[in-house]
């Protein structure tokens, strides 16, 4: 059963977003250097299929903001394998300060894409809960450049 108003909203809201130079739609837009003429078609394609896997709606659907390299930019699947998350060399401990207020959390490095803030901490809560965590160096603490 395809989840119709995933779909809907996906076909309405996501896709027909123009790329600018600071965000790339691989569901509208294909770079011509890398993909196939017809990779924005492909992506979306495998986005309905995925989603027409589900007999049911699902208790939580996952669909990131910001895709990975390894997933979605050919796949069309927009999320980063867990494997490259729970790696303890992709971990680290995001700072900002904005003022006199401070904050550290958990962040990642994968290949170049870097996830902070909120989605870190929902990621980080998320691996704790399943038991998936692996020791990483808290200690490595990286300024968060905006």
């Amino acid at each position: 059963m395809l989840l119709a108003e995933i779909w809907d909203v996906l076909e309405r809201r996501v896709f027909p977003i123009p790329s600018t130079d600071r965000l790339f739609n691989p569901y509208r837009d294909g770079a011509p250097d890398l993909d196939r003429e017809d990779a924005p078609a492909i992506r979306r394609e495998n986005v309905r299929a995925y989603l027409a896997a589900y007999d049911t709606m699902p208790d939580v659907l996952l669909l990131a903001e910001a895709p990975g390299p390894w997933g979605c930019r050919f796949s069309g699947v927009p999320i980063t394998c867990e494997a490259q998350l729970l790696d303890p060399a992709t971990r680290y401990t995001s700072t900002i300060r904005r003022g006199a207020i401070s904050f550290k959390g958990p962040a990642f490095d994968v290949d170049g894409t870097i996830v902070w803030g909120f989605t870190a901490m929902v990621l980080d809560r998320l691996f704790d809960a399943c038991g998936w965590t692996v020791p990483w160096d808290v200690t490595d603490e990286r300024p968060v450049e905006l």
